[in-house]
């Protein structure tokens, strides 16, 4: 999923272009700051149409706009597109010119429902739609048509069921709700075959059923900070490539059937995080069994900034190895 970088987008940024880091993206401008500014107070977008045919790479973070700018809709070229931090709550019909986008980047905005518009979009590898007043109706089935999309970032929404329309897409790599209100996960989730990393973060999960354990390609589970009360940890062994899971801060009692799994995923070089639970486990506290360590092979999922990256897991992993907590 490595993404060529764009060397010379264009930034039209308002208020939150820092906040473009969390995401991972790390966009620079071609626009001077003062016209930047302009910009967002004019709302004149004719520079998008004047400098924007040698792009493919677009941001227009921060800059207050309730609509997409018609000017934006004719840059059919555009790979990538960034509308965070703004006030759209629909996308035109004339969005489903921008066939080849790959990336699409609308967090922090107030959509109820994903627009129809984007499920045309079938190059479209990297959906997030984050922070925004999503529904468990507001997914549809017609996501099913992006046949190439490998990661759909939906966390801090208004989410209450899971949505059963991805569970058929066996192309979605990364799943994450984080930070809804999801009660409970379909029984047809094996049906996303390719699935690697799933986080459930802070939602109302009470159980999760012995389908989850079917999930063979599935390496990275997050469902800390729910109300589990029961969880199929004898059958984590059938899951080949599970290497992390992580299920602190949850109403977990089977001490037995934890400390299996943890035997076993130490077996394997897994780690497993099970502190916070109502389970005392010997000489820790309520805290995992196994110590915090860097992975050898590890997922690092970036889309741009690769040098500010390595320098940043290059200075962690200084500091880990000083306080004894990492080797090399």
């Amino acid at each position: 999923m490595a993404r060529e970088l764009e060397t010379h987008p264009i930034q039209v940024v308002g208020d939150e272009t820092e906040n473009d880091a969390d995401e991972g993206f790390f966009v620079t401008s071609d626009i001077p700051k003062s016209q930047l500014e302009r910009l967002k107070t004019s709302q004149e977008w004719n520079i998008l149409t004047q400098m924007g045919h040698c792009t493919k790479t677009l941001s227009m973070s921060g800059c207050n706009v309730c609509e997409v700018p018609s000017q934006l809709l004719s840059l059919t070229q555009l790979t990538r597109l960034y509308l965070t931090y703004n006030n759209l709550k629909d996308l035109p019909p004339a969005f489903g010119k921008l066939v080849n986008l790959q990336i699409l980047n609308l967090g922090f905005n107030i959509f109820v429902e994903i627009p129809t518009v984007i499920f045309g979009l079938t190059n479209l590898q990297v959906l997030f739609l984050k922070n925004n007043r999503l529904t468990s109706g507001g997914i549809g089935y017609g996501i099913k048509s992006l046949s190439n999309l490998e990661e759909l970032y939906l966390s801090n929404n208004d989410i209450n069921s899971f949505p059963e329309s991805l569970c058929g897409m066996s192309t979605i790599q990364m799943l994450i709700l984080d930070d809804n209100a999801i009660t409970s996960i379909p029984e047809s989730i094996p049906g996303m075959t390719n699935l690697k990393v799933l986080k459930m973060r802070s939602n109302r999960l009470k159980a999760i059923p012995m389908a989850f354990t079917k999930m063979r390609s599935l390496e990275i589970a997050c469902f800390s900070q729910n109300m589990i009360e029961s969880f199929p940890f004898d059958q984590v062994n059938d899951m080949p490539s599970l290497r992390d899971l992580c299920v602190y801060a949850n109403r977990l009692r089977d001490r037995d059937a934890l400390l299996r799994c943890m035997g076993r995923m130490t077996e394997r070089g897994g780690l497993i995080r099970a502190q916070e639970n109502r389970v005392v486990l010997r000489n820790m506290g309520g805290v995992c069994d196994s110590p915090f360590r860097i992975w050898k092979f590890d997922i690092l999922w970036l889309h741009d900034g690769e040098l500010t990256a390595q320098c940043w897991i290059s200075n962690m992993c200084m500091k880990l190895q000083n306080r004894g907590m990492a080797t090399k």
